[in-house]
């Protein structure tokens, strides 16, 4: 909690996707999985009346420090992936940032891995996730992989 906002991140995998259809170096300010999570996931899964609640967010993705590569331009976004650094800020351990498919995420993929978006540090068109035991895989998966997402969002908390 910061202020009168929340962050929110989805206790499960609730879907699957590549980060990008290509496999080139992009970053999250050019990924067709920001584009997809910030559009389609945002007006299918969410009402209204939710919407007017999640806030726009300043993201900066910071350069790869396991292979120099660059973490790309700040955007703002109302759904979104974790850094490295939010994944290890805003869970302990690795069994802590653990999370399952839903139903319907393992219908898209047979893996518990979720993106993160920061670069990973194998290959130019890598992003670091976190793999099914919990554990940040900073090397990455290639772009075009299609692994779980676990989005999360900040969103004002109700009056009283």
């Amino acid at each position: 909690v910061s202020g009168d906002k929340a962050l929110i991140i989805s206790k499960d995998c609730l879907d699957a996707a590549k980060f990008h259809f290509d496999k080139i170096p992009v970053t999250w300010a050019t990924s067709n999985l920001r584009l997809w999570m910030n559009n389609d996931f945002y007006m299918l899964a969410f009402s209204e009346e939710e919407r007017a609640y999640i806030q726009d967010t300043s993201l900066s993705t910071p350069d790869s420090t396991y292979g120099n590569k660059t973490g790309g331009n700040d955007t703002v976004d109302k759904i979104f992936c974790l850094s490295i650094d939010e994944a290890e800020r805003y869970f302990s351990s690795d069994s802590d940032r653990k999370a399952t498919r839903t139903a319907y995420a393992k219908e898209r993929t047979p893996y518990d891995w979720w993106w993160l978006r920061s670069p990973g540090g194998s290959n130019d068109a890598a992003k670091a996730i976190v793999n099914d035991k919990g554990k940040i895989m900073t090397g990455g998966n290639w772009v075009t992989n299609n692994d779980a997402v676990r989005p999360a969002m900040w969103v004002k908390m109700h009056e009283s």
